[in-house]
């Protein structure tokens, strides 16, 4: 609807004719290149109002503000203002105003858009320019362009315009007379005229522009109206255009007939009758355009009919979806759980061996200590993101059952009491008032809740204590745990971010203290699982309060203990057994394929008094636990050729009835429930829980008296990280190890430091060069590895055969082992960009991301091809390790303490040249914090495997990046280069 606002200024006349192509359109008025300026504070109404007027042919410009406007009008020839009711929070009033002194203000017309005619922007319009209003909701084209000609078109008439008709009329007349006529009568009721002269002009006119009405001359040249008639009506595409058939006295009673029987609707007598000829042609354009519009809307039915199916389809595929990404969600975090919990056990458990064999050596103590400290951070976070990870998917299970809080509270101060020794922080626990003995409450979840609020209060307090203060409200049944710390305290704004996932009180808390915001999280959602929530009250600056509430089912006939009565009362003794003093006697089968757990568990088992049968597949397990019947079948759940499920389930088939303790890195509930209905015995997740693992082989295969002693003390670790390792996994039962050779020391070394800058320059260039050839990180340093490295180089063909192939197959299962394989084999030989792709490629074909697999096969294929090019700068550089001219050999001081650990000492060795490559290459890139943190790990490392000055001069190294002193950083790199050549001069004599 348009509705007029200001002064008129219209006369009434008869539109001249403009010819249009093929069309005659009436009056001299178009929008065509008219500019237009629209002015909204809203982008969405910017665009619709943009794109509207741009269709009708209009030049358009927008403004987002008056300001902007103003600036726009004043600089440029504006015919119409499009202009909101309400601009920049004023009337558009306001700023029709401020144009009045503008000197094209008098020329300038302005369309206002509104909620209605009633909106209290239009109130007290009085502008010198003329204007109009549309409604915001009604903004179609056809209003767009009603509205642009009332302003803008000198001759526009409302009456008239109510009068005229919409369509296009086509008239084929040879006799100019008659077409003149006809012509000015249709123009003059505002249709569109095309104009043809002869019969076959009508039709290809007829079909180039598809008019809502013919009127064809009874004698038209080129066969008469008749046979024009049967034309149309025979032509697919025209026999639905409406046909009338103009006449005079001589040819109607010849002509009309048969033009009716041919399929005219109408007829039309000259001289013409204008009101007979218009009534005629306007009910035959409605019929046409309504037809037209039946059509559409069957079409759009159609269209909506299949757009609701395609979308039914897809809710259902995307149903199906959902439930299989919950099912691909769990199996997801059971997989990541074994495979992060594995590498854990091996480097947990020899932390442990190696404290035990150096009780009075401090050093090692603190090196230990760290990898300790460590690998519990590492298995906190890892349990933290997984049941962060469970709780979303609805997959944490809470068992409740009788639990004794006291009890919860006592496993909680024996767990955090040496770490609050270690800072001077007392550490107590109090009760206001009578505490139940026992409640209904899922006691490891809700230690898990006391012990993370413990944590962070010890954390976050420098001085002072931390309290622990129980009380029950018996009325509600509900159990309060305060955990009252003097510590730093925090902000309201902290406040409301500290349940937040990832999110810890502010930056500076977490460049200090570390962490990863989820403790608070799951602590809070665990809460509420039990029943509870938790609050928090805090000062900054003088410590914190959390309170946890949870329910304690009914309390009825339940005892309660006083709060003197709550440091006595223990149903548990708090110690944990000495693993080590429990003897076993029997063969235990261990059917496990990875090699650290493999050592560890040798080593406890062993020393214990068993016997020990290793197989690294279910298959193996199998055979070997029918011929050898073992007295104890230890199984590991995710094996190559056979898992321990189903080795489990074929040995309890097979009428095997010995204890089998499943070994699963997976500590999901679901899948020890799996592991239980597949047969085992008992489940142990890893890493080992010691104690338990040893209370089970004790009840089993136990011999003697179990003799309880208190926990080793904790050493304050010194800051260093521990070694890392990485392995290939096993490609088939029959792959054996690769066997290194003792590095040689080579006959001609060239200096790496003696290059020259620019030499330098050119090298980072190719490294970080996409298409640079690719160069293992362990070919200028590991000698020995050099023929092997180029081996595995050239036969990477299968690899890409494979890849290629599998992707053309959609073969996912088969893409996702070939990645798994590649991942791990070049990482090995030094190549970790590669084994990274591979890893995101495994995990992509896990997941069924098409697009992913596609691009992560691409660049592996592109990785493998650089790989390749780079054989030619292997086979023929000379670059070798800075030799330092001595003959010096060093031996680690670990063999003369331990002589058993040779094997891991060589070990050591033979992954010094990579570690000491990464750091060159640090040092050559300048790459100060890969640097500091890699010398550090280094240090660290050293220091663990008895080489003090390696560790020395790598701290030294830490210290130099920490300043970015180049030229001590040079002095140390070739003290570094010289101690490791030492070093592998001494393996030799080391060598088991």
């Amino acid at each position: 609807m348009v509705k007029d606002k200001g002064p008129k200024n219209i006369d009434t006349a008869v539109d001249s004719k403009v010819e249009m192509g093929n069309a005659i359109s009436t009056g001299s008025w178009a929008p065509t290149d008219r500019p237009v300026l629209v002015v909204s504070n809203h982008q969405a109404l910017r665009d619709l109002l943009q794109s509207g007027f741009g269709d009708l042919g209009y030049q358009v410009k927008c403004a987002a503000g008056s300001l902007e406007a103003l600036k726009i009008l004043k600089s440029q020839n504006i015919e119409l203002l499009v202009i909101e009711s309400v601009l920049d929070g004023e009337s558009c009033g306001e700023f029709l105003g401020l144009i009045e002194n503008l000197k094209k203000a008098e020329s300038l017309a302005a369309l206002i858009v509104c909620e209605d005619f009633n909106d209290p922007g239009l109130a007290d319009l009085n502008v010198p320019v003329k204007t109009a209003c549309i409604i915001k909701t009604n903004l179609s084209k056809e209003i767009l362009r009603q509205s642009g000609q009332q302003l803008l078109d000198p001759n526009y008439d409302p009456e008239v315009e109510k009068r005229k008709l919409n369509g296009r009329v086509l008239v084929c007349e040879s006799i100019e007379e008659r077409l003149d006529n006809l012509k000015d009568y249709l123009l003059q009721s505002g249709l569109d005229v095309v104009i043809s002269r002869t019969k076959e002009e009508g039709l290809s006119k007829a079909r180039a522009t598809m008019p809502d009405v013919i009127i064809v001359g009874a004698d038209v040249v080129g066969g008469g109206a008749i046979e024009f008639v049967t034309s149309v009506k025979s032509d697919r595409a025209l026999e639905s255009i409406p046909c009338l058939v103009l006449c005079d006295e001589q040819s109607r009673l010849r002509v009309r007939s048969g033009a009716f029987s041919a399929g005219s609707l109408g007829s039309v007598m000259f001289p013409i009758i204008k009101e007979e000829l218009l009534a005629q042609v306007g009910v035959m354009a409605k019929l046409t355009q309504t037809i037209a519009t039946m059509q559409e809307n069957a079409v759009s039915l159609a269209v909506s009919n299949f757009e609701l199916n395609e979308t039914r389809s897809l809710l259902e595929e995307k149903t199906k979806q959902l439930e299989k990404s919950s099912t691909f969600k769990s199996e997801f975090l059971a997989k990541m759980s074994h495979e992060l919990r594995t590498p854990l056990t091996g480097m947990l458990g020899f932390a442990q061996r190696l404290l035990e064999m150096s009780p009075s050596d401090s050093n090692h103590k603190d090196a230990v200590s760290t990898i300790m400290r460590n690998g519990d951070h590492l298995l906190e976070l890892i349990n933290d993101i997984l049941d962060l990870s469970k709780i979303e998917a609805g997959k944490l299970d809470i068992t409740l059952q009788s639990t004794s809080p006291v009890d919860v509270l006592h496993d909680v101060k024996a767990l955090m009491q040496i770490r609050a020794e270690q800072k001077g922080i007392a550490l107590s626990i109090e009760a206001l008032d009578d505490i139940p003995e026992k409640i209904v409450s899922d006691p490891m979840r809700l230690k898990q809740i006391i012990l993370n609020l413990v944590g962070n209060a010890i954390k976050f307090t420098q001085r002072g204590s931390v309290r622990v203060v129980l009380s029950c409200n018996k009325d509600e049944e509900t159990m309060q745990f305060q955990v009252i710390d003097t510590g730093m305290g925090m902000s309201a704004e902290a406040k409301d971010r500290l349940f937040q996932a990832f999110v810890q009180g502010d930056t500076d808390v977490t460049r200090k203290f570390g962490g990863t915001g989820l403790g608070l999280t799951i602590s809070l959602q665990l809460a509420q699982m039990l029943g509870g929530s938790i609050s928090v009250d805090s000062i900054l600056g003088m410590g914190s309060s959390f309170k946890v509430v949870i329910k304690t089912g009914s309390l009825e006939g339940i005892g309660f203990l006083s709060p003197a009565d709550i440091d006595r009362a223990r149903s548990k003794a708090l110690d944990a057994r000495n693993f080590e003093s429990i003897k076993l006697a029997g063969r235990v089968l261990i059917a496990e394929d990875n090699a650290d757990s493999r050592k560890v568990l040798e080593y406890y088992i062993k020393k214990a008094g068993a016997e020990i049968i290793f197989v690294d597949n279910g298959m193996d397990a199998v055979n070997r636990a029918i011929s050898d019947s073992p007295d104890l079948v230890m199984m590991d759940m995710q094996m190559p050729i056979m898992d321990g499920y189903d080795a489990t389930r074929k040995l309890r088939g097979q009428g095997f009835t010995k204890p089998i303790i499943a070994i699963t890195a997976n500590a999901l509930s679901s899948e020890i429930k799996k592991c239980m209905d597949a047969g085992c015995s008992h489940a142990q997740p890893k890493p080992f829980n010691w104690p338990s693992l040893f209370g089970l082989l004790n009840e089993f295969i136990g011999i003697g008296t179990v003799t309880a002693l208190s926990a080793a003390p904790v050493v304050t670790p010194a800051k260093v990280s521990a070694p890392e390792k990485a392995s290939a996994p096993a490609k088939s039962v029959s792959q054996a190890p690769v066997a290194v050779a003792p590095v040689a020391k080579p006959a001609e070394t060239v200096s790496r430091d003696s290059l020259s800058i620019e030499a330098r320059v050119e090298e980072l260039k190719a490294e970080e060069d996409e298409s640079a050839p690719l160069i293992s990180e362990l070919y200028e340093e590991a000698v020995d590895l050099r023929p092997i490295i180029v081996d595995f180089v050239k036969g990477l063909d299968p690899y890409k055969l494979a890849i290629r192939n599998a992707t053309k197959s959609k073969d996912w299962a088969g893409l996702k082992q070939t990645a798994h394989d590649l991942s791990g084999i070049s990482g090995m030989y030094g190549y970790p960009d590669t084994s990274e792709i591979a890893k995101r490629l495994r995990l992509a074909c896990m997941q069924r991301n098409v697009d992913e697999i596609r691009g992560l096969s691409s660049e592996l294929l592109t990785l493998i091809d650089r790989m390749k090019s780079g054989l030619v700068k292997m086979t023929s550089s000379q670059v070798a390790p800075i030799e330092s001219g001595e003959t010096a050999v060093i031996i680690s001081d670990l063999i003369t303490l331990s002589p058993d650990l040779i094997p891991q000492v060589v070990e050591f060795i033979d992954n010094l040249g990579s570690v000491v490559a990464k750091i060159h290459r640090a040092y050559k890139s300048s790459n100060w914090k890969e640097l500091k943190d890699v010398s550090n790990e280094a240090a660290g490392t050293a220091l663990l495997y008895g080489y003090p000055k390696l560790a020395e001069v790598n701290q030294q190294i830490e210290e130099a990046a920490k300043d970015r002193d180049t030229m001590i950083v040079g002095v140390k790199m070739k003290e570094l280069h010289a101690i490791k050549e030492a070093i592998l001069r001494g393996r030799d004599q080391i060598s088991p």
